[in-house]
């Protein structure tokens, strides 16, 4: 038997159709289920085929699910069983699957896009961004896979394979493949960036915050990360009426240290330049200059992004749009507030970074600016939820009031996990 894939996350454009491959090892045809969950003996919420919304396609070795004109109703997990004759020996596999609109930024680890090659021979490139960067600049390229250095085949080592569907509108057939990496063109990108609502899940057991990030990432994705209103929004609904203390996935290593989610990011994202992320004295406001950020007399003429904001369907849109005119960085920030309810634009991640590039070039204010010693973006970013009295510890608890709280690792507290529960399998071999 082939292993198993746990929890591969794939990104997929809204209004598009994906196929899910499932295979297994053998020369016979063993009985196989797909459903939203894979249950201890059988698939949960099975999917049965239905012409109009899905199709399912099964052989020796293989067993698809094409599920057409995905909506966001669509997202979440997906589980293959195959049943394979002995006691505990059924093969699993699931994906996570994020419906998202046209610009996609996501590079998915471990995932193939099966299609048609548009280029007589893939590229070389030194990793998967330069890959993304050959297929934006190819018109007909729809998506992509790069196939990593260490990647079994030698001729496939260090890969980039440009491809694109039969039809107008992508039809992807996506498949776990170890040392591959795949993402779509950014073409339809231009200024745009999209964050998709995690799903939440409460977990009614009293660990410390290490042992509520492990048992996250083994039966989940990861101790919960906030980053959007949406984030929030879906934080709300799996709470419910529930008011106790619950373990987010925000910590720090010691009081002096910066916060960080339990993925690793930074709770603040910072891009600046190298030598100038100390502060100088009159040097209070912020240009992006070149991909980097370099403090500088906010009196200084520039020009300057704008940005608009929009929520809905558990999305987050965030828009750049370029303003030439040059301007102080006070003024830009009344000028983005008069257009469309606008602000001057923030970066919190590298994702954002990217989409603000695509629309400038030269010096460009953003809303970073310094008070009381402290970066803030002047449209408050990111999403937050302090207690106005913080306590001292370097794990946040979401306490009862709603509120983050800082609070001792040691405690023992339930907690909030977020991703789709991954089913753990034992999977004998032939």
């Amino acid at each position: 038997m082939s292993s198993p894939v746990f929890g591969t996350e794939i990104s997929v454009l809204e209004g598009t159709s994906v196929t899910l491959v499932c295979t297994y090892l053998g020369d016979k045809k063993l009985k196989t289920c797909w459903g939203r969950g894979c249950g201890f003996v059988k698939c949960t919420d099975p999917i049965m085929e239905d012409k109009s919304k899905y199709k399912i396609n099964a052989e020796v070795g293989r067993v698809n699910l094409t599920i057409l004109k995905l909506q966001p109703t669509d997202r979440g997990s997906y589980c293959c069983r195959v049943d394979v004759p002995g006691f505990f020996n059924d093969l699993k596999q699931f994906y996570s699957l994020r419906v998202v609109k046209g610009c996609v930024r996501d590079l998915l680890d471990e995932v193939h896009f099966l299609g048609n090659n548009i280029a007589n021979q893939p590229f070389t490139t030194e990793n998967a961004s330069q890959c993304r960067q050959e297929c934006t600049k190819n018109y007909t390229c729809q998506y992509f896979t790069f196939v990593d250095e260490n990647a079994g085949k030698i001729v496939h080592r260090n890969k980039c394979f440009l491809k694109a569907s039969t039809g107008h509108t992508p039809e992807i057939t996506i498949q776990h493949l170890q040392h591959g990496t795949s993402g779509y063109s950014l073409r339809n990108c231009s200024g745009k960036v999209t964050h998709s609502a995690k799903k939440y899940s409460l977990v009614p057991e009293k660990k410390n915050w290490t042992e509520a990030q492990e048992y996250c990432r083994q039966h989940y994705t990861n101790l919960a990360i906030i980053r959007t209103e949406e984030d929030w929004k879906a934080i709300q609904s799996s709470l419910g009426d529930f008011s106790g203390d619950v373990w987010i996935g925000l910590h720090r290593s010691g009081p002096t240290e910066k916060w960080k989610w339990s993925d690793g990011e930074d709770f603040m994202f910072f891009n600046w330049k190298e030598g100038f992320g100390v502060h100088a004295e009159g040097h209070d406001c912020v240009l992006s200059i070149s991909s980097h950020w370099q403090p500088v007399t906010c009196a200084a003429l520039s020009q300057y992004m704008c940005q608009r904001v929009h929520h809905g369907n558990g999305t987050t849109e965030k828009v750049y749009e370029l303003m030439q005119e040059p301007k102080t960085q006070q003024d830009a920030v009344t000028d983005c507030r008069k257009i469309n309810g606008g602000e001057l634009a923030s970066i919190c991640n590298q994702k954002e970074q990217e989409a603000f590039d695509e629309v400038t070039t030269g010096k460009t204010w953003i809303g970073l600016q310094q008070k009381n010693k402290l970066w803030n973006w002047s449209n408050g970013e990111p999403f937050q939820q302090w207690e106005h009295t913080m306590g001292g510890g370097n794990c946040v608890q979401l306490n009862s009031d709603r509120k983050w709280t800082p609070k001792d690792c040691s405690s023992q507290s339930i907690f909030l996990c977020y991703g789709g529960k991954l089913n753990h399998v034992r999977v004998l071999s032939n």
